[in-house]
């Protein structure tokens, strides 16, 4: 996992456990007994909530990784509102794309559990991952937060121009990396359209800030800026 493979289509993660019957009208009900197998881990969930402030995208993101992690395949993007059952409101355009509420993502996750199984191994399949991606997002917004002002720096040396930015993300990735063209650093890393010429400052120090990973240190990232930042 480096900075910008995250999102890369050929890298990310890929799909949602039991999710078979999420594309029908009618969400599955919930067990009481799946309800407080996920309320058991509510501290883990809370945190990766905080994280991501709520936002559809990388709760999709999340989602896939686990099925990935478990050999299961994506879980398609028409199906996530149906798991966590949005409202028209939450799906009304807004920056940054739809966000939740902490019980309606637990309750999401709830419709994951396999009572066949015991609980260890919601645990192991899960549950863990999660717990992952609660330690990279707290990594990501340490290291963020030490170089946010030279990240503000070069957002104003290159006037915000998407090519500016997308020359200094590139610096970051490894050199086995697939290509990334621009449209895609536009739409999968950015999170706006793929002809975006300007990118917000508070929308490139955000996304930037979401895909990186343990690898991407201050250090590493510091070296970037400083090329640029010349």
């Amino acid at each position: 996992d480096k900075l910008c493979q995250r999102t890369m289509p050929s890298w990310g993660p890929e799909g949602a456990p039991r999710h078979d019957d999420l594309e029908g009208r009618k969400p599955p009900q919930v067990s009481s007994e799946a309800t407080a197998i996920v309320e058991s881990f509510r501290p883990t969930f809370a945190a990766y909530f905080d994280l991501i402030k709520g936002r559809v995208k990388n709760i999709h993101d999340c989602i896939n990784r686990i099925a990935q992690s478990n050999g299961k395949p994506p879980l398609p993007p028409q199906a996530i509102g149906a798991l966590l059952e949005l409202t028209k409101d939450q799906m009304q355009g807004q920056p940054g794309g739809p966000v939740v509420t902490l019980d309606q993502m637990m309750k999401a996750f709830a419709k994951m559990v396999n009572l066949q199984e015991p609980k260890e191994k919601f645990e192991a399949k899960v549950v863990s991952v999660l717990s992952s991606e609660v330690t990279r997002l707290q990594h990501a917004v340490a290291v963020t937060t030490a170089v946010k002002e030279d990240l503000i720096r070069l957002h104003g040396k290159v006037g915000g121009t998407t090519s500016g930015l997308f020359a200094f993300v590139k610096d970051l990735m490894p050199e086995d990396a697939p290509e990334l063209p621009q449209p895609v650093f536009c739409q999968l890393i950015m999170q706006v359209p793929p002809d975006t010429l300007v990118i917000p400052q508070d929308i490139f120090v955000e996304q930037f800030q979401m895909n990186l990973d343990s690898e991407d240190t201050e250090d590493k990232i510091r070296k970037a800026l400083a090329k640029h930042l010349a």
